[in-house]
């Protein structure tokens, strides 16, 4: 099993259970390990884009905040599109009319958008985008290659890159949050040490 960020939470409220840590050691562990797992993700995407970190945080936290409020749905998913769809290019059009960095149609999910509304703008695009993708993969009974598959109009191997890259993306913020968690658990074997 991957080391992840799920095993270090764990691991940390069972101490906590024991008694060994607060709750607020919880979560301000959980804080750390998500930080360094987004931080992770935006130094690897810079350096394989080319670009500067600036620019691509700002849609991998775009990322991260939309996949907090869905079931099923990962931030690393979404990286994984905007990456596919625009690399990361919140501006671009394609000839079909798709805009954004999750490459949206207006004229086929109208009623997922205002009027007010610009595909342009990021935050729209990424939660449009992951409305639609929770749509698929719900007419397809879960299935996230046929949901992906779905989404890019069926085209050929896009699956494929999309679950690969975002293999990828989960692999880098695992071993960020390993670091992580191994960072503390020094420290916290060394403060052992001097009290004990």
């Amino acid at each position: 099993m991957a080391f992840n960020q799920l095993t270090v939470l764990e691991s940390l409220q069972q101490q906590e259970a024991a008694s060994d840590i607060d709750l607020e050691s919880v979560q301000d562990m959980e804080s750390m390990v998500d930080e360094a797992r987004m931080r992770a993700q935006v130094e690897y995407l810079a350096e394989k884009l080319r670009k500067p970190p600036e620019t691509v945080q700002k849609y991998v936290q775009l990322a991260w905040a939309e996949a907090s409020r869905r079931v099923g749905l990962t931030p690393e998913l979404l990286i994984a599109i905007m990456h596919k769809e625009s690399t990361f290019r919140p501006k671009v059009q394609n000839r079909y009319g798709a805009q954004g960095l999750m490459q949206v149609v207006r004229r086929w999910h109208r009623e997922k958008l205002k009027a007010s509304e610009s595909l342009f703008d990021p935050a729209v695009n990424v939660r449009v985008g992951a409305d639609i993708l929770e749509e698929y993969l719900e007419s397809v009974g879960g299935d996230l290659s046929k949901a992906l598959a779905k989404y890019s109009g069926n085209s050929r191997n896009y699956a494929k890159k999309v679950l690969g890259e975002s293999h990828k993306l989960a692999h880098v913020a695992d071993m960020a949050a390993a670091e992580v968690a191994m960072a503390t658990w020094q420290l916290e074997d060394s403060s052992a040490g001097q009290t004990g």
